[in-house]
């Protein structure tokens, strides 16, 4: 059975991450206004993004997170041809001694969203290119590598601007959906 990675935030569901960077800054930043991967780059002053980790490590961004369209039912589909493994990344930048309770609220919502997934099959990491399998499924182009099959770049916020060209040269397919994960992916009877 072919091993398949797929990445959490950005890809599964959209967190509340923004939504809390703009309580804590102020502002009203919309995902449309942001090209960069990190949110919390938006808190340019390393003193004041200190503090904001220590506050979103006493929240729980997955308590009110929403889930993509369709992903539920295709993974549940995926999960009987494919040997599918969730690998997401809960250090956070810069404030690692303090990430302890990203990894039980984002275990926990996965336990919840997909309680026929085996939970020994979830994957915390910080460098998701050691891990090797078939297919992967992320929204940032770096943790594909390690695919040996199909790299599949899950279109979002930040990755809009990578040419067509770009993804071509590395092998790399951009999808904009789970429907279309799974017409790609689900074999045909």
């Amino acid at each position: 059975m072919k091993k398949i990675m797929i990445d959490v935030d950005d890809v599964i569901c959209e967190g509340t991450y923004l939504d809390e960077v703009n309580k804590f800054l102020g502002t009203n930043y919309k995902q449309d206004d942001v090209t960069m991967y990190y949110y919390q780059d938006l808190i340019t002053d390393k003193t004041e993004r200190r503090k904001f980790y220590e506050i979103i490590c006493n929240v729980n961004l997955y308590e009110h997170a929403t889930l993509m369209p369709d992903v539920v039912e295709c993974i549940k589909e995926l999960a009987k041809y494919y040997d599918v493994h969730i690998c997401s990344s809960c250090i956070l930048r810069e404030a690692s001694d303090i990430s302890a309770m990203c990894f039980a609220n984002k275990y926990n919502f996965l336990i919840k969203t997909f309680p026929f997934l085996d939970a020994n099959k979830f994957i915390f990491t910080s460098d998701k290119t050691v891990v090797v399998t078939d297919i992967k499924i992320d929204d940032l182009m770096q943790n594909l590598q390690g695919a040996t099959e199909m790299k599949l770049l899950f279109d979002s916020y930040h990755n809009k601007n990578i040419s067509d060209e770009e993804l071509k040269k590395q092998n790399i397919t951009r999808v904009h959906s789970w429907k279309q994960i799974c017409e790609m992916l689900i074999p045909k009877n």
